[in-house]
């Protein structure tokens, strides 16, 4: 089910309902969760990430991003792509907000993320 609502959450975002595929990522993220399907959990934060990104949120979406790319557990193709958005995120970007970025994913845990995706 976490793969299906990932898929609807991409379908959504490309029907050009962004706040309706938010929404669905958010639930791909916490089933997989649920089901111990961390690559898909993983996948479901670049996609929120990618959301971030289009919104706006060029620095919530680094973060989400930059989280990815430092956690060791990530599957290569979280990590791929994480990588790629870091770095044309990193182009938009000024040095201190990068650095403000880095120093925020630094001092957290997966625990917080998890907390912050399910408020």
């Amino acid at each position: 089910m976490a793969e299906t609502l990932l898929d609807l959450g991409v379908v959504e975002r490309t029907s050009g309902s962004p706040s309706g595929s938010n929404h669905t990522f958010l639930q791909a993220f916490q089933v997989a969760l649920e089901i111990h399907r961390m690559s898909i959990a993983w996948q479901a934060l670049v996609e929120l990430a990618v959301n971030e990104m289009e919104r706006g949120k060029a620095e919530h979406s680094l973060e989400l991003v930059t989280f990815i790319w430092e956690n060791a557990e990530v599957n290569l193709v979280a990590r791929e792509r994480a990588g790629e958005m870091k770095s044309n995120l990193e182009a938009l970007l000024t040095q201190g907000q990068i650095e403000a970025v880095r120093l925020q994913v630094q001092e957290r845990t997966f625990a917080d993320l998890v907390q912050d995706m399910s408020v």
